[in-house]
């Protein structure tokens, strides 16, 4: 036995019209006894009790709708001391990528809100201004629309900045854009990659760290570093702002606020390499050269890093080695970065200076000669 709940609308007396979402049908009968045939070819005979919509049903024919397979919908219960990785998002790259991916991959319901369906509109044809419209009009779904407008502006525009700070910030007081009803439908399975540095990327869903990336990247375009760092500093703390405050810190030459934030990393991840190597950078700035190199070592340890990264770290390695007189060592780095990367932005004019600091003659050279 099943008891169901069903909107139907009559045509003319004894047939109804019914619809869902699977399939459409016609309903013949009058009082609590119906027969239906639907789109499926289902035919199914039912007694109902009068103004309940509930009703008792007898099913045959057609091809039924069947459910996942419980295997790929079933999860198991969590244990409390156990950390659930989130679900992977279907789908990844630039942030106006994906609302483009987002809003084709689903689209609204025929019963859907009349404003959910205007700002869906606007989202696939790219109208910036309906978009603007419902957030500043529609208070249900403001958040959503300020979240999706700051991915609608261009990022390489500098002459959009406030209007990217203005949908930041309207969006980041509202709320966090996981519990949003539109995001969660429309966005939740899309990742956006947002670069912190010019050696790293982060890719995060459309969440509160994704909105806040972007408006502490949008500041830093501006060379405003103290308000983007006093802003990030507000948040939790996680990888990603760890090394969004480190970029910061070194903009700002803050030494010692690097060496402080970066003291215990070990080389794990790309994110806590690239850490390493700002722990370099500040050593060597401040004359601790012995330290430097120290931490450039760790931060080349592993060789499953980005080349983005390694590059960084072996120019900089590079730059200490030449403020020690060690030719040698730097021109052995920069060789490296050379045979790789030949347009490495600094890399020749590196080369063209360490080769007129260089003597004539090598002491190495010297040394062999003398002994001939």
């Amino acid at each position: 036995m099943a008891f169901r709940v069903n909107r139907s609308f009559s045509l003319v007396p004894g047939v109804k019209f019914r619809l869902n979402k699977r399939s459409v049908g016609l309903t013949f009968g009058k009082g609590p006894f119906h027969y239906t045939v639907n789109s499926r070819g289902r035919r199914t005979a039912s007694a109902g009790i009068p103004g309940t919509g509930m009703y008792y049903q007898k099913a045959s024919g057609g091809v039924p709708y069947t459910r996942r397979s419980s295997t790929t919908r079933t999860r198991s219960v969590p244990n409390s001391n156990t950390f659930q990785e989130p679900a992977p998002p279907i789908a990844t790259g630039t942030p106006a990528q994906m609302l483009t991916a987002a809003m084709q991959m689903k689209k609204p319901g025929i019963f859907a809100n009349k404003v959910e369906k205007r700002l869906h509109r606007a989202l696939i044809s790219s109208n910036f201004a309906e978009v603007e419209a419902i957030a500043s009009s529609e208070p249900r779904f403001a958040l959503a629309a300020h979240c999706l407008a700051l991915i609608m502006v261009p990022s390489s525009d500098p002459n959009e900045t406030q209007l990217r700070e203005t949908h930041a910030l309207a969006a980041l007081s509202l709320g966090s854009p996981e519990g949003d009803p539109f995001i969660t439908k429309y966005v939740s399975r899309i990742a956006c990659t947002i670069p912190i540095s010019p050696q790293l990327s982060v890719t995060l869903p459309m969440c509160r760290s994704f909105i806040t990336l972007m408006h502490v990247e949008n500041l830093q375009e501006q060379k405003r570093f103290d308000e983007a760092l006093n802003f990030i500093m507000t948040e939790p703390m996680s990888n990603f702002t760890t090394i969004s405050s480190a970029e910061l810190f070194v903009s700002m030459e803050r030494w010692d606020d690097i060496i402080t934030l970066t003291t215990g990393t070990e080389n794990t991840d790309d994110v806590s390499a690239l850490l390493l190597t700002y722990r370099g950078i500040a050593f060597r700035e401040q004359g601790f050269f012995d330290a430097a190199r120290e931490a450039f070592a760790d931060a080349l340890r592993s060789k499953q890093r980005s080349v983005e990264i390694r590059h960084l770290t072996l120019f900089a390695r590079a730059q200490a080695a030449i403020d020690q007189n060690h030719h040698a060592a730097a021109r052995k780095d920069l060789e490296k970065i050379l045979n790789e990367d030949p347009d490495y932005p600094g890399l020749r004019d590196e080369i063209a200076k360490l080769r007129g600091s260089e003597p004539a003659e090598s002491p190495e050279s010297g040394e062999e000669n003398s002994g001939s």
